[in-house]
């Protein structure tokens, strides 16, 4: 039997923002995130014992040091990424190489040899 479609009233709109298969399923978490994490609480500073007002933010970076104290080696990269900037693993070559002629090449069965000149 062939798949049937639903009727047309139950469809999807291919230009409404939460259409099935359309890549975007829900609203952005960023713009959510920025609001949550500048909402106003009120928390416990671990040093003193009293009471702070503050944002959230405060309290996820203040959880954030003292996981990596506690010797939370996610916490310890995370921290370290922020400050020292994130390790690059590929190394990039950059300048310029001028031939005159072209370089010969020729392959060995396990050597390879370059002749530029």
């Amino acid at each position: 039997m062939p798949r049937q479609l639903p009727p047309i009233d139950k469809r999807f709109p291919v230009n409404r923002p939460h259409a099935p298969n359309k890549g975007n399923h829900g609203p952005y978490l960023t713009p959510i995130l920025k609001k949550l994490l500048t909402k106003k609480i009120r928390y416990e500073d671990p040093e003193t014992q009293k009471i702070i007002k503050g944002v959230v933010k405060d309290v996820v970076m203040l959880r954030l040091i003292l996981n990596a104290s506690q010797g939370d080696n996610v916490a310890i990269k995370e921290i370290l990424e922020r400050v020292d900037g994130k390790v690059i693993d590929k190394t990039e070559l950059s300048g310029e190489l001028k031939f005159n002629q072209m370089p010969e090449i020729k392959l060995g069965k396990k050597s390879l040899e370059v002749d530029i000149g």
